[in-house]
């Protein structure tokens, strides 16, 4: 197989990040990832149990403005294209709303749809990834750690996309501009699932889990 073409990013800036620069990167998500998770507990928390009124009110206002419709489409948006808007506000959302007692249909939906603004990603990168404007795109936020990632570890470097603060929407970009099949990335895709879960789970009992160590 002939070696993977280098991602615009990089050939833009000359430099493809070094294996030791790699695994800084992946071990400074991994950290992030966990960093995130604790801080976005503590945050939710406190909010949670001082308060409530105001955050289930504006959560419930977010609901009645966009609807479930509304979330889904800013989530694929993230997950496909890399929005500013972070896949997890849909989870507090639920978790602050009316919606929360359906949570056990609606995260799970909202997760399998992630994976498959994942598989749009995919298809982009296979079908546009090399043109001016993707690379003018993948120039301004930086990918050249995204496709070492994914030239490196395959689908495995999505499956990190897929679990850590390490953008989800480029990993699968990559994936298709470096020609890794469908069958490669679907079932790697399928970890948004548990993670979604996990965090929604972690964001709704985020004020029982504060008052532990009150």
């Amino acid at each position: 197989m002939p070696p993977s073409p280098e991602p615009p990013a990089a050939r833009e800036s000359g430099a493809t990040p070094s294996d030791p620069e790699l695994r800084a990167y992946i071990r400074r998500n991994l950290i992030k990832a966990g960093v995130i998770l604790v801080l976005a507990i503590v945050l939710i928390g406190f909010i949670g149990i001082y308060f409530n009124r105001e955050a289930m009110a504006a959560c419930q206002w977010v609901m009645d403005e966009v609807g479930l419709a509304g979330l889904a489409a800013i989530l694929f948006v993230s997950d496909a294209f890399c929005a500013p808007i972070p896949s997890d506000f849909t989870l507090v959302v639920i978790a602050k709303s009316d919606i929360r007692p359906y949570w056990p249909i609606v995260v799970p939906a909202l997760a399998l749809w992630s994976s498959f603004a994942g598989g749009v990603a995919w298809y982009l990168g296979t079908k546009v990834g090399h043109t001016a404007w993707a690379t003018r795109w993948f120039g301004r936020l930086q990918s050249g750690h995204n496709h070492a990632l994914v030239a490196k570890l395959g689908k495995w470097g999505v499956a990190l996309g897929a679990l850590t603060p390490i953008p989800y929407s480029l990993t699968c970009w990559t994936a298709g501009m470096l020609s890794l099949t469908l069958r490669d990335i679907f079932w790697v895709n399928l970890l948004r699932l548990p993670r979604f879960v996990a965090y929604y789970l972690a964001f709704s009992h985020s004020d029982d889990i504060i008052r532990l160590f009150m």
